[in-house]
């Protein structure tokens, strides 16, 4: 959580356009992640595929594509 106030507070720092979108998919990550935490409570303790399938997705996607908006190399392309 403390990971995207950060780089939330980073985007507003730089004016990013798509900073409150970006709240709603962190916001929604968290409410995903916690259904899977809340199975894997509840289950034996171990992830099942859907939970390394979500993360593994997850981090591709957001990491490589969404967050690559903001990041300076981006930005002066686009500046």
């Amino acid at each position: 959580v403390g990971h995207f106030a950060d780089e939330e507070a980073y985007m507003e720092s730089v004016a990013f356009p798509d900073l409150k979108s970006h709240k709603v998919i962190h916001q929604r990550l968290l409410a995903d992640f916690t259904a899977h935490k809340a199975k894997f409570d509840a289950g034996n303790g171990q992830g099942d595929k859907a939970f390394f399938d979500f993360l593994s997705l997850w981090l591709r996607s957001h990491i490589c594509h969404v967050d690559a908006k903001y990041s300076p190399k981006n930005a002066r392309k686009a500046g």
